[in-house]
């Protein structure tokens, strides 16, 4: 099942587009540590809990190669290629 909420998140620390949504793997709410992909740019954020932050060191660490985390970025860039009008 897939999560589809509204969350307000702020802007994205990399574009400054507003994000107030979450669509993500699994049925739960973003936790402290959750990783956010900015919808726009594709922007890796680390949500605090609170706010968004930047990657720490320890969370680039723990998501090198993860899977999840992959499919999500191809997901999101399949999504702006639709948008665009490209595959």
């Amino acid at each position: 099942m897939a999560l589809n909420a509204d969350l307000h998140q702020g802007p994205c620390l990399n574009c400054g587009k507003d994000l107030d949504a979450v669509t993500g793997l699994g049925d739960s709410m973003p936790e402290r540590g959750s990783i956010m992909v900015c919808t726009y740019c594709g922007h890796l954020m680390e949500w605090t809990g609170e706010r968004l932050a930047e990657l720490s060191d320890e969370a680039i660490e723990e998501m090198a190669g993860d899977k999840d985390l992959l499919a999500m970025v191809e997901l999101r860039d399949r999504f702006r290629r639709s948008l665009k009008g490209t595959t």
